[in-house]
C-alpha cells in the first residue's frame, strides 16, 4: 500500500528564472529611458547660429534662403530651427587671370548663402547637439532641408553655452 501523493505538472526551473531577469530588465530599461527622455527635454535649448552655404544653383539658393522657413536635419528628420534671416550673392570662386596669378572671381552659375537661423538643440560637454545628436561647431558642416531645398550648411558662428 503506496501512499498516494498529489504532484503539481508546474515545476519551476532555471528557464523560468531567466525569463522573469529578462522582463524585469525590460522593465528598467523602458523606465530609464523614459526618465532620460523626460529629462532631455528639459534641457533643448534655442540658439542663433550663422552659417554659409557654399556654391548653390540660384533655384536652391531662392528656395533655401526663405525667411521663417522650418529647418529639419537630414540625419534623423527631426525638426531643429527655422531661418532667421538668409541672403544669397554670386559665388566666389579662384581663377587665374591672364597674367597667371590668383584673383577672386564670381561664378556665373552658383550662388552663395550667408544666414542666421535658431536652431535648438543640447549643450554638452562638448558643445551643442542640434537636435540632441549632430555637434556643431565653427566650421562643421552639417546637412539640413527645409520644405523646398537641401543645404551643407558650415557653421560660422555658434554662441558658447552660458
Amino acid at each position: 500500500m503506496s501512499a498516494n501523493t498529489k504532484k503539481s505538472g508546474a515545476r519551476f526551473n532555471i528557464f523560468d528564472i531567466l525569463i522573469l531577469l529578462a522582463i524585469l530588465a525590460s522593465i528598467a530599461a523602458i523606465g530609464v529611458r523614459a526618465y532620460f527622455l523626460a529629462s532631455g527635454e528639459e534641457n533643448v535649448q534655442t540658439t542663433r547660429v550663422e552659417f554659409v552655404v557654399k556654391g548653390v544653383s540660384e533655384v536652391t539658393a531662392q528656395n533655401f534662403a526663405k525667411q521663417y522657413a522650418t529647418l529639419y536635419l537630414d540625419s534623423t528628420d527631426a525638426e531643429i530651427g527655422a531661418i532667421i534671416s538668409a541672403t544669397y550673392t554670386a559665388a566666389s570662386v579662384e581663377a587665374e587671370n591672364e597674367e597667371g596669378k590668383l584673383v577672386i572671381a564670381s561664378h556665373p552659375d552658383k550662388m552663395d548663402i550667408h544666414g542666421y537661423a535658431n536652431i535648438s538643440g543640447t549643450w554638452s560637454e562638448d558643445g551643442f547637439l542640434v537636435g540632441g545628436t549632430e555637434l556643431a561647431s565653427v566650421g562643421k558642416t552639417i546637412t539640413v532641408y527645409t520644405q523646398d531645398a537641401t543645404c551643407m550648411i558650415t557653421i560660422v558662428s555658434i554662441p558658447k553655452a552660458h
